[in-house]
């Protein structure tokens, strides 16, 4: 019962926000949700499907819409003021929204992949552990999560960028700091995402520009990290990244796309 009053709020919120995009007050609508993302839905805990609506107003403005939202996490993942529980959490939704959300445009991605390498690399030059670490500490909590985030963006996304003429610039990402860290991120990171980001960078020629030979693969610790649509499951029972590699399509941009990717009705 409480699903289906869900499911009838959820069909009001998209064909309300559908009719204000249409009367041309787009603009205005994604202002309003992203302030209550940031204020309502960043802090819920488990929120599972309300921030489809965020991922629709971005839809009807790709460019404009993709970009002020990534910007907007990526604020919020740099903000010391805010508890490690918000700051993981955006590491979170913005690692999902690229990775699955297909009308994101690729210089957006590109652009945002950039900014949260940068972010890991900071804080790489700001933490020297003296030796390797055996275990995670609780202090470096964000610095893994943003370091998972970045590494399961790449599974999607490696790939297409390439196809696409973006290679230069993957190759020219500094995840070699990363990974000659002695804070071990990929050490850390869970096994079917290490795994893969592996596979892939080394099937498309770029592991010799990211991997230090002999760097070890995730599976000491697995780090607790939900990303976006799999907070149902959360990532660490996730069995089949490379079965769910392809980032979701939604027939078009309008209502009945999502409708079929939320599974609300037609």
């Amino acid at each position: 019962e409480t699903a289906d009053k869900l499911d009838s709020v959820m069909e009001l919120l998209f064909q309300f926000l559908k009719e204000e995009f249409d009367k041309g007050n787009g603009a205005k609508m994604r202002y309003t949700l992203l302030g209550i993302f940031s204020q309502l839905l960043l802090p819920a805990h488990r929120s599972k499907f309300t921030q489809f609506l965020m991922f629709y107003a971005c839809a009807r403005a790709p460019q404009e819409g993709s970009q002020s939202f990534i910007d907007q996490l990526l604020i919020s993942i740099q903000d010391t003021n805010r508890s490690d529980l918000i700051r993981t959490a955006s590491v979170a939704y913005l690692s999902s929204f690229i990775a699955r959300a297909a009308f994101v445009p690729y210089g957006v991605i590109a652009d945002a992949l950039q900014k949260l390498v940068g972010v890991c690399v900071i804080y790489c030059g700001k933490v020297r552990p003296d030796a390797p670490c055996t275990e995670m500490r609780d202090e470096d909590a964000v610095f893994y999560a943003c370091c998972q985030g970045l590494f399961y963006v790449l599974c999607y996304v490696m790939q297409p960028m390439c196809a696409r003429g973006y290679e230069g610039l993957l190759r020219q990402l500094p995840m070699n700091v990363l990974m000659a860290h002695n804070l071990m991120p990929l050490h850390f990171c869970l096994p079917a995402v290490a795994d893969e980001f592996t596979k892939q960078a080394t099937a498309l020629g770029l592991a010799d520009a990211w991997v230090p030979g002999g760097a070890p693969l995730g599976g000491v610790e697995r780090l607790r990290l939900r990303f976006g649509d799999d907070q149902r499951h959360g990532l660490a029972g996730e069995t089949d990244l490379v079965g769910r590699q392809q980032r979701l399509r939604c027939e078009g941009k309008g209502l009945a796309g999502l409708h079929v990717r939320l599974g609300i009705g037609a």
